[in-house]
């Protein structure tokens, strides 16, 4: 059957949900309290709880930017609720981070303010001011001539009032983001704001100073690439980034040491209702605790670890000679990425190798490695074609500025297709071998970035079977313009065109062997699940006697019945492997892909689910579940009223994987055998 897979959208019927359903938003909101709990758990290092609560600000940020900003413009969400769970989670953050304060106190840091600083303490920090604060600061006065400042959005800003003759005007002094916002001073901690509050003098002479505070806004980032075919997508690509950057406010955070007066003076000034106002602010900005550490590593943080290398274990540089005799599944952080990294730059090396085809949706940078291989294969006259999807939110810019690059180096560059984002991930190398071809592939769960290989978990899967490889070719084909779609390739399934029919027939047999008597076992894990034709099928599948068992680390909007059990792993490392598990009367089939369930995966990008045939990555897949269900330290249990309660156990899976990786008890075994 062939299809138009650029407009092709799955036919399912517009469904009710047949059991309670839990609104995307707010189970999302719900997630975010659940990171927050990290930053509150006094097991977890101080430092990393710092780190936490700058995530959930993170997160909260794109939140508002994106999804509520949407929501606004949608009858059917609950708006109301919606904005009293972002005002809740402000709240959360503050009380949050007024405990880790006191915390950080008891181990020898203050954060203060620049009056608790000593004389010797604020000579320096006037100094400081002076040479490395001031030079960056500019004022921006707001009339009737003055258009607003472009802020970048989530930008900490001071907001003045001063005096000139009888007349008062406004003035916004945006804090450049090259400066750092905690300055430290000894054993003392201050926020940039109240420093450049403190000498807001040097910065208007000879002016009176009416009145002063800070707040950051947050701007409407739901802008969706325009259509116009006249134009050319990346053309158009840059246009919506442009205009993202010029949107109109949303949401407007103010710290409630600003006068009530100024305050009502921003809010017009943005034309901001004061319903999208949040003016209680103690602290405006959590995220910079995401990356500044207050105290000593070694003590204050997740010990860290040596994550196992492949190679090592098997004596060999040669990942395609061991692929021949099997195929290999990681787990990452645990197991290295540098496997991955390697695969892509022995291909570049390999005299043998003709073609690499790859899609890029987030890359560490335009000098990551994988970049750079990729780079070096096409100047040493291989076949090198990558499709980088441009429409990647927030990563746009980057992976744009990244086609110069791969152009130049004599890589053949596609861009991602119009309606649909590419978030597949995969990399097929074309090598010949005794002159015949033959293809190896990766397919990962996460992306081909190895900084965030360190902090998410995983799964990456090589093979030499040659029905996969040649499925992925033809699903890369179809991508790159060459090829139409066909529902009917072998081994590999992909959206829109056969996931989610895939996934609903391996649902409807393990009913058909639960009517027949017969035990039926339903697992996924993955990211999010919110489409209703998967929850009502899972539903039914519950009901008609399949043991079902979901672990959903974000978005949740399924609730428990008899036979379905829900919870959320979050801890050290952020879940993102996607597992698909069937028993199948005993015949079990193992999955991974890059496919959550939310509509937006399995109708509107291109995904790829693959099944695990080998017999000892599917030992290692059947592990890998079997230590997140015994996990209880990092586990949250939903009840059948959609709220979730922490099992508060002591089987730590994130430290179990780090002690326990397949290729580490490999080496104690060769290690064992040498003595």
């Amino acid at each position: 059957m062939k299809l138009d897979l650029d407009s092709y959208t799955a036919k399912t019927k517009e469904q009710k949900p047949k059991g309670k359903f839990i609104n995307r938003e707010l189970s999302w909101l719900e997630f975010n309290k659940r990171v927050l709990y990290c930053a509150n758990n006094k097991e977890v290092p101080l430092n990393e709880r710092l780190k936490f609560l700058g995530i959930t600000c993170n997160n909260l940020d794109e939140f508002i930017a994106v999804r509520y900003a949407g929501a606004l413009q949608d009858k059917n969400e609950p708006v109301k609720k919606i904005l009293r769970g972002i005002k809740d989670s402000l709240r959360l953050q503050y009380a949050t981070y007024s405990s880790l304060k006191e915390e950080l106190k008891k181990n020898g840091v203050e954060i203060c303010r620049v009056k608790n600083l000593n004389k010797k303490e604020y000579e320096k920090l006037s100094v400081f001011f002076r040479r490395e604060i001031f030079p960056l600061l500019t004022p921006i006065f707001i009339g009737a001539t003055n258009e607003l400042p472009n802020f970048y959005s989530g930008q900490n800003c001071i907001v003045v009032t001063v005096k000139q003759g009888n007349v008062e005007n406004l003035v916004i002094v945006p804090i450049d983001r090259n400066l750092n916002e905690m300055i430290i001073i000894g054993k003392k901690v201050i926020m940039i704001e109240d420093v450049i509050l403190q000498f807001l003098g040097e910065l208007f002479i000879n002016k009176e100073i009416v009145s002063s505070g800070y707040f950051r806004v947050i701007k409407d980032a739901s802008v969706i690439l325009d259509h116009d075919q006249s134009k050319f997508l990346l053309d158009r690509m840059i246009d919506t980034i442009e205009k993202r950057d010029m949107a109109n406010p949303v949401f407007l955070i103010i710290s409630e040491d600003t006068p009530k007066r100024l305050q009502k003076i921003l809010s017009s000034v943005f034309d901001i209702d004061s319903d999208n106002i949040y003016s209680d602010a103690k602290i405006l900005d959590y995220t910079r605790f995401m990356d500044q550490v207050l105290l000593p590593e070694d003590k204050y943080s997740y010990k860290s670890f040596e994550p196992s290398h492949y190679e090592v274990v098997e004596e060999t540089h040669s990942l395609f000679n061991i692929l021949k005799k099997e195929d290999i599944l990681l787990h990452h952080p645990y197991d290295s990425y540098d496997t991955v990294v390697k695969f892509i730059e022995h291909a570049a090396i390999d005299s043998n190798v003709l073609s690499i085809k790859q899609t890029l949706y987030r890359v560490s940078s335009e000098n990551s490695p994988i970049v750079n291989a990729l780079c070096m294969a096409a100047k040493r006259g291989k076949s090198v074609t990558v499709l980088i999807e441009i429409k990647a939110r927030f990563d746009e810019q980057r992976n744009i500025s990244l086609i110069e690059k791969l152009k130049k180096a004599g890589v053949n560059v596609v861009l991602g297709m119009e309606y649909l984002k590419t978030h597949g991930k995969m990399c097929i190398v074309v090598r010949r071998e005794k002159g015949k071809v033959v293809i190896y592939s990766h397919i990962g769960t996460g992306n081909y970035n190895e900084k965030t290989a360190k902090a998410y978990t995983d799964i990456s899967y090589f093979t030499a079977k040659q029905k996969v490889g040649s499925d992925l070719l033809h699903i890369f084909n179809i991508l790159s313009g060459m090829s139409t779609p066909d529902e009917n390739l072998q081994k590999v399934f992909y959206a829109p065109v056969s996931l989610r029919r895939k996934l609903i027939r391996n649902i409807n047999r393990e009913i058909e062997h639960a009517k027949n008597g017969k035990k039926a076992e339903i697992f996924l894990k993955l990211n999010s699940i919110n489409d209703e034709e998967m929850i009502n099928k899972l539903y039914e599948a519950a009901s008609k006697g399949v043991e079902v068992y979901i672990i959903s680390r974000g978005i949740c909007s399924i609730v428990p019945t008899k036979n379905l059990y829900v919870k959320s792993i979050v801890g050290r490392f952020l879940e993102h492997s996607r597992i698909y598990y069937f028993r199948n009367g005993g015949a079990t089939e193992y999955y991974i892909s890059s496919a959550d369930l939310l509509t937006r995966n399995l109708d509107r990008r291109v995904e790829i689910l693959i099944r695990v045939n080998d017999n000892q990555a599917v030992k290692k897949l059947k592990q890998i579940i079997s230590v997140f269900k015994m996990d209880t330290k990092n586990s949250f249990v939903m009840d059948e009223k959609g709220h979730y309660k922490r099992i508060g156990g002591d089987f730590n899976c994130h430290q179990w994987f780090i002690d326990n990786t397949e290729s580490k008890l490999k080496m104690k075994i060769l290690k064992k055998n040498k003595k």
